[in-house]
């Protein structure tokens, strides 16, 4: 079962939607843990990438790129879905109205169906109520347009839709308060009506035909004389008929507790925010390479990508960064990335688990063409941020790394960006006792290093230690104080740049000899 149609199943109504905690599946079968999320900045790719409109297709979008696949069935039925929406001509843009027209209403739709405070369960508003109605009436109108849908997919969620929207309080609701179908005004006893019953007021009371029709067996009260009027539910026993002056005042608290059933019409709320989040992840965003990765079972992680892009790169820079392939396989199991800061290296090494969580939501990913397996875990290394530096650089990367070997299988992808610590020394060695059980453990790689010795010691791979495993560099040229990042991937360990930056900015022996010459000391 898709962990999208898993979630739906168990949520219940919160008293507070703003302290809603969507449910997550067991951690131990998580692709990616809470650290690799903030290290891969989830949150920021869709922000980035997202066209939905409500708040309910946001939240979905969220959970679905924050807890990928490890299915190879589900990634494929997502894919097919992802790409009938691309091929079927104007059905995004089909969609993409109607829940723009629905996310005009969603506040007020919530604000009535759910309130949160006392005031707002003593008071309904008569503009919420209608907007609520203008809500609701736009999800048969997405679900008619995805009917013919041909991918198992969406079949699935139109059937899960129209299941809820099947239950019997939902369609009392929909054909009385959203469709107004159930009961005619005119047909309320109008042989009872008092001659003085002018035709204005019997118009003004067409236009809340839909109420009467939602209280079902009601009566309604007005002073004929000034054509005021009231419409409630009739109690057993009363007439149903226009007899005791009353204000004209509907009793939308009444309406709202015995035909909006809070458990349905929360299930359809999110139902619908799924349905918005499929279309969003099917298109991500226009400037975005839309290829769909050839996604294989395995017993190892491997990919083949042609000049694929780091997303978020693209999003900022456009079409002017410089794509670098992958390629792990039996052969080469990885990759220690070595360079000068600013040049690429954390780029090149996390763009590929962003690409994998990305292929594993089902959506496609910036890249002319390639192939890769699914992964069973998605696992990163990164540097102590401010809120963990608590616990110290050096220990933070120790226990991450911890944590990354208990996860990890040769299915797994591991990036490690910078073993971090205070002395150079000791992270130059366990960074070197971190290759050698990754080798052994057989997991895909991506490692950068700040250290040259690391990178040299993968280069020159003396007695076999670390086959499998690539030293490459961000190439660059550096001279005169200028350094020109070309940001391309090559084999070979970085050189340093350092004396070459000091000289640019000042700080090389002879310029701060001369400063202090002109300064008199």
């Amino acid at each position: 079962m898709d962990p999208v149609d898993r979630i739906l199943l168990d949520l219940r109504f919160p008293p507070n939607l703003n302290a809603l905690e969507l449910g997550k599946p067991d951690r131990n079968n998580l692709v990616i843990d809470e650290v690799t999320m903030q290290d891969l900045k989830l949150g920021e790719l869709v922000d980035s990438v997202h066209q939905t409109q409500t708040a309910a297709g946001r939240r979905m979008l969220d959970y679905l790129v924050h807890f990928p696949l490890s299915n190879f069935g589900e990634i494929q039925k997502r894919q097919a879905a992802f790409g009938e929406l691309l091929e079927t001509q104007g059905l995004f843009g089909t969609l993409h109205r109607y829940f723009g027209f629905m996310a005009q209403h969603e506040e007020e739709f919530l604000r009535f169906t759910f309130p949160q405070t006392d005031y707002e369960r003593d008071s309904p508003r008569q503009d919420d109520f209608q907007k609520a109605r203008l809500y609701l009436g736009a999800i048969e109108n997405i679900v008619a347009a995805l009917r013919d849908a041909k991918s198992e997919r969406w079949k699935e969620l139109v059937h899960n839709v129209e299941h809820v929207l099947g239950r019997e309080s939902m369609k009392k609701l929909y054909e009385s308060v959203v469709k107004g179908t159930e009961t005619d005004v005119m047909e309320l006893h109008p042989d009872t009506w008092e001659a003085s019953v002018t035709h204005p007021v019997v118009e003004t009371l067409n236009r809340y035909g839909p109420i009467l029709a939602a209280l079902g067996t009601a009566h309604v009260t007005a002073d004929l004389e000034t054509g005021r009027f009231r419409m409630s539910p009739r109690e057993e026993g009363d007439p149903p008929n226009i007899r005791v002056p009353i204000d004209m005042n509907l009793d939308l608290k009444r309406v709202r507790e015995h035909y909006f059933p809070d458990n349905s019409l929360f299930n359809l709320h999110y139902l619908m925010g799924a349905v918005e989040a499929y279309a969003s992840l099917a298109m991500l965003h226009p400037t975005l390479l839309k290829t769909f990765p050839d996604m294989r079972e395995g017993d190892r992680f491997e990919c083949d990508l042609d000049t694929p892009a780091d997303p978020y790169l693209l999003m900022r820079v456009g079409n002017g960064i410089v794509p670098n392939d992958y390629v792990l396989d039996g052969e080469n199991r990885g990759f220690v990335i070595s360079g000068p800061n600013t040049g690429g290296k954390t780029v090149y090494g996390f763009t590929l688990p962003k690409l994998a969580v990305l292929a594993q939501t089902g959506a496609g990913i910036p890249m002319r063409s390639g192939s890769m397996t699914v992964a069973d875990h998605i696992v990163t290394l990164r540097p102590a941020s401010k809120e963990q530096l608590g616990e110290g650089r050096y220990l933070h990367s120790l226990v991450r790394g911890r944590e990354l070997f208990t996860r990890a299988t040769p299915r797994s992808l591991v990036a490690i960006d910078d073993f971090e610590g205070t002395d150079p020394e000791d992270c130059y060695q366990q960074s070197l006792v971190i290759l050698d059980q990754l080798k052994r453990l057989g997991s895909g790689v991506t490692m950068t290093v700040q250290d040259p010795r690391i990178s040299t010691a993968v280069h020159e791979n003396a007695d076999g230690q670390y086959d499998g495993f690539s030293a490459v560099q961000m190439s660059c040229d550096a001279s005169n104080g200028r350094v020109e990042f070309h940001h391309k991937v090559v084999p070979g360990v970085g050189r340093s740049i350092g004396s070459v930056c000091a000289q640019g900015v000042g700080m090389d022996p002879d310029s701060l000899s001369a400063l202090l010459g002109e300064r008199g000391f």
